[in-house]
């Protein structure tokens, strides 16, 4: 059993996808999450949704969140963004922000369609 157990926790499981962006002339590389990532990312988008319902004004910056998880620089592989980055992303173009937000969600598996995938293997 520690084998296998020694075989996944080595298991380079990291899936990427690099991204045109030609609204901002580059590429970016877009990585799925880890699992710790996105449950983080889940509580955020609860957290404001449960403000949402008392009557708080709150932007949950759900597609900057995914991006500031996800993006990458694919020369020198440094995440592009932090979370100070989340109100400069929400002013940015927002065609380009969905798209990686897309493909970063997809790869970390938070949409339906990923969710439907996983189930056939």
């Amino acid at each position: 059993m520690a084998a296998l157990r020694d075989k996944i926790l080595a298991a380079n499981d990291v899936e990427s996808e690099l991204v045109e962006i030609p609204e901002w002339g580059v590429s970016v590389e877009v990585r799925s999450m880890s699992l710790a990532m996105r449950e983080r990312i889940g509580q955020m988008a609860s957290e404001a949704e449960e403000a949402r319902k008392s009557g708080a004004n709150v932007d949950p910056a759900f597609s900057a969140s995914v991006v500031i998880a996800t993006a990458f620089d694919p020369e020198t592989g440094e995440a592009l963004f932090t979370a100070d980055d989340i109100a400069a992303l929400n002013n940015k173009n927002a065609a380009a922000v969905g798209k990686l937000s897309e493909v970063g969600a997809r790869l970390s598996g938070l949409t339906d369609e990923a969710k439907v995938e996983a189930g056939k293997d």
